[in-house]
């Protein structure tokens, strides 16, 4: 039972160090995803001041690049400047003109509906008296009245805020709500500079693994577009950026901060892990004592009787390794930010847990071994020296625990940095308690050590004053399995 529940624990530690570093980078991620317009996740490519004659042809590449890239949906927006248009005899609000791929579907009509006219938004609607119909002869008619766009907006629009959201607090003439227009030649055909806006939906990647896949996607279609803008002459008019890479780097260097302070801890618990193996291997060479002497007198060399502790607690140590790794894997969303895993994280626990209890089963053996050596080989036992004893090896632990916890208390995020940088000899939260364990553990060993050794002192004392033959088991430089018979005058 006890070498079940150690490989388990072993299992369990091993594995969550990984599940819940690569969970931490995920969580990260959709941190940044959640803070990012799901628009500009891929390529952007925005112009201003575009010449109406080059924006035709900004969407034709943009679209043709795209589609033999692997981006299936292609959004292009067009605006003008706000101006006044020239509406006769009405009175003349302060308008934007644009069009957008899909627009109309993203927009609240309160009056009308039909999108083969123009959508004209609520507010100049009102102000200027315009209802639907004939708006003037340089435009389609007024097919529809919409709702204002206001801020927060959907994400669809979440790249257009600056030219569909009318700014309350903008100079007269500075903003103004946009007409949209059924069709990007008819934005065009009005003659001013336009102001693009090309963007290629994707789905938001939920790990790392997906986001650096959509970057590499993304990189490609850039270096495409731009290639071919500049086939075209179109380069000046058509900039394309990549926004979301500064993103993904933050979201990776949230997780390189993790593994940082989150290895060393896991090294420490794996060797507190180990050391109790060798404890149990210790505790089983005493209750098979007689069995390996047996074993040992009939020619078994030491070798192999630390081979018999691997075949008899080789089987629990496995079968707790295997419950820890599923515990881990079961249980990662009550521990770890997120429960999304890249592909093949899990694989990686299990090969980290493997050679966890590969280290385990070589402590194993090796443990026994040097006991059966030192009971039944070694001619006098080798004492620890007297100065060593004296040594008060927790006061180490001590000092490691006061010195985590000043630098885990003067660590001070600076201002604008997004991602704090860690201090990698802090460990993770709370994890200086594990000096605090350790050093406590170490001091209360020496007063049981030293109860252990008394107890052991009084049982032979009162074997031999009862007259028995005692079988001593090393206690106090006397061999392992000497009879000592009490005299007979006691």
């Amino acid at each position: 039972m006890v070498a079940t529940v150690t490989g388990l624990l072993l299992a369990f530690v091993a594995a969550s160090a990984v599940l819940s570093t690569v969970s931490t980078g995920n969580a990260a991620l959709s941190y940044q995803v959640d803070r990012s317009c799901p628009q500009s996740l891929a390529v952007a490519v925005n112009g201003i001041a575009t010449p109406p004659e080059l924006v035709g042809k900004v969407a034709q590449d943009a679209r043709e690049v795209a589609t033999r890239q692997g981006f299936p949906q292609t959004l292009v927006g067009a605006y003008t400047r706000t101006f006044h248009p020239d509406l006769g005899d009405r009175a003349t609000p302060w308008l934007r003109f644009g069009f957008r791929d899909d627009a109309t579907s993203n927009l609240h009509a309160v009056r009308g509906g039909a999108p083969t006219g123009l959508w004209l938004a609520q507010s100049p609607s009102q102000d200027a008296h315009i209802g639907l119909g004939s708006l003037s002869p340089a435009f389609p008619p007024v097919t529809a009245v919409y709702s204002d766009i206001e801020e927060p907006v959907s994400a669809f629009w979440c790249t257009e805020v600056s030219t569909v959201v009318y700014n309350l607090q903008a100079a007269d003439g500075a903003s103004s709500t946009t007409a949209f227009l059924p069709t990007l030649d008819d934005v065009v055909k009005i003659g001013r500079p336009l102001d693009t806006s090309v963007r290629f939906p994707v789905a938001a990647p939920k790990t790392l693994a997906e986001a650096r896949d959509l970057a590499a996607r993304s990189e490609r279609l850039a270096d495409a577009l731009r290639a071919q803008f500049a086939a075209d002459g179109l380069t000046g008019v058509a900039p394309v950026r990549l926004p979301f890479a500064s993103a993904l780097a933050e979201a990776e260097k949230a997780q390189s901060n993790v593994i940082a302070f989150v290895l060393p801890l896991t090294a420490i618990s794996l060797l507190v892990g180990l050391v109790g193996v060798a404890a149990i291997a210790a505790q089983w060479c005493q209750r098979r004592q007689s069995a390996l002497r047996l074993l040992w007198a009939r020619g078994s060399a030491p070798f192999s009787l630390g081979a018999k502790a691997l075949l008899e607690l080789g089987g629990p140590l496995l079968v707790g390794a295997i419950c820890g790794l599923v515990v881990a894997r079961v249980a990662l969303p009550w521990y770890a930010p997120v429960a999304e895993l890249d592909p093949g994280t899990t694989m990686w626990a299990a090969l980290v847990v493997l050679g966890a209890i590969v280290a385990a089963a070589a402590v194993v053996t090796l443990t026994a071994t040097w006991r059966t050596h030192r009971m039944f080989q070694a001619r006098t036992r080798r004492r620890m020296p007297r100065v060593l004893k004296l040594i008060p090896f927790e006061l180490p632990f001590a000092v490691a625990a006061v010195f985590s916890w000043l630098r885990l208390t003067a660590a001070t995020p600076k201002t604008g940095v997004v991602t704090v940088p860690v201090d990698a000899l802090v460990p993770a939260g709370d994890g200086y308690q594990v000096f605090v364990v350790d050093s406590a553990g170490v001091a209360h060993a020496r007063p049981v050590t030293l109860g252990a050794r008394t107890e052991t002192l009084v049982e032979i004392l009162t074997g031999l004053a009862a007259g028995e033959t005692v079988v001593t088991s090393g206690a106090y430089g006397v061999s392992d399995g000497a009879r000592i018979k009490a005299p007979a005058s006691r």
